[in-house]
């Protein structure tokens, strides 16, 4: 049996829909390498990536361009922002270049994708829709942001809401874990969230609530809740406050401090309430709450007593 011979078996190993086929699918059905190199000279196949290759018949159109991504991003790696969009289902997004997101270092693909290092991609951003390895919707939306503008945000955002894609709460929940002063399109999801939850107030975050699950678990005392403190003139209010104890807590939402104006005026609040009540504060991020409670803990256990 001859090489043209093996050809119509090689074919059928491809996928339908992109034409995709790896080395060792086609190994399995009796192709030889011989085959597959013959095969490439002549044109019948087109390299891709290191073992995956293309049918010369298979269709040449967006959708078969994010399979091969996401089939060349490697296992830290993911279709990201607009393309990871269009894997979920998203109507209405430009078909423009592919979008790749990979853990920074670990990018493996040379083809013509638009490769975004990252230093805060974790497993947990990855998922598989529709044979799509994507980003999720809530990374997704994220990361675009910085891209996109506030109108058109907006309603992406309250597109996944409506399919049921997300939820305020599971957008809300990673974007205080991900947003960080500096990092791009931070403040317009800021923005974004805080015209569609009554959760960046100041007495009803999770955030806040899980913070005051720790003090419960671990038996310290139960703070005063919006503490009012009269400084230089102004009133301000402390997330959580131990006045008999010398100390208050501030929980840093990056919804609440996400601007360099922010972060200033945030700072002289600090200083005011400190020299006007002698009050020291302790300051805790969403990620040591909501992922190290223990350390919180062990912060709080400087400055305040334990119940038995």
């Amino acid at each position: 049996m001859g090489s043209i011979d093996r050809l119509p078996a090689a074919l059928a190993a491809t996928d339908s829909m992109t034409g995709l086929v790896t080395r060792s699918e086609l190994l399995t059905v009796g192709v030889t390498k011989s085959d597959i190199e013959r095969w490439i000279g002549v044109g019948l196949f087109t390299v891709i990536g290191r073992s995956l290759y293309r049918a010369a018949n298979a269709p040449r159109n967006h959708e078969t361009q994010l399979h091969i991504a996401s089939r060349l991003c490697g296992p830290q790696g993911a279709l990201g922002m607009q393309s990871a969009l269009l894997a979920h289902g998203f109507e209405d997004i430009r078909r423009g270049r592919v979008h790749v997101v990979t853990v920074r270092g670990a990018r493996q693909t040379t083809h013509t994708f638009a490769v975004h290092e990252s230093v805060d991609l974790v497993p947990r951003d990855i998922t598989v829709v529709h044979g799509l390895t994507a980003t999720t919707v809530e990374r997704s939306l994220i990361d675009v942001a910085r891209h996109v503008t506030g109108e058109a945000l907006g309603d992406l955002v309250d597109y996944g809401i409506r399919k049921g894609l997300i939820s305020v709460e599971s957008l809300t929940a990673r974007f205080l874990e991900l947003g960080r002063r500096g990092r791009p399109g931070t403040v317009a999801m800021r923005s974004c969230l805080e015209h569609r939850t009554d959760q960046v107030g100041p007495d009803s975050t999770f955030f806040e609530k899980a913070f005051d699950r720790i003090v419960e678990r671990y038996g310290f005392p139960t703070p005063l809740k919006q503490y009012r403190v009269a400084a230089e003139g102004k009133t301000f209010y402390l997330d959580r406050a131990w006045p008999d104890h010398g100390t208050w807590v501030e929980c840093d939402s990056m919804l609440a401090h996400a601007t360099a104006r922010q972060l200033d005026a945030d700072l002289r609040r600090q200083n005011a309430v400190l020299n006007a009540t002698g009050l020291v504060p302790l300051r805790f991020s969403y990620g040591q709450v909501m992922d190290d409670p223990a350390s919180v803990a062990r912060t709080l256990a400087a400055r305040l007593p334990r119940s038995a």
